[in-house]
């Protein structure tokens, strides 16, 4: 999923094909969806890091208009996903 989102991204960087509400599509479907963002967060908190990081640099490079709640929504996950990343840092290097 992650690898699939650096596609779009790419693609809407370099010929400005993708549209706003594909953008929130898989804002809502990967990232907003609960069964789905536990399921990533559970067998790859980095993919699903990943394209909440995404999803965001496009709103932030204006080639999304997403909504607030949209933006409010994946700041919120990708922090969630960097404090799991980083207790999960921690834990491995002690074991």
């Amino acid at each position: 999923m992650a690898y699939n989102m650096d596609n779009i991204f790419g693609w809407d960087a370099t010929a400005d094909t993708v549209l706003d509400w594909n953008y929130e599509a898989l804002a809502e479907h990967f990232v907003g969806n609960p069964d789905n963002r536990d399921w990533m967060r559970e067998v790859n908190p980095w993919a699903l890091q990943e394209v909440a990081e995404k999803l965001l640099e496009a709103a932030q490079r204006g080639m999304w208009n997403a909504k607030p709640e949209t933006i409010e929504m994946l700041t919120e996950v990708f922090l969630d996903c960097e404090g799991l990343l980083e207790e999960g840092g921690r834990r491995s290097t002690k074991e």
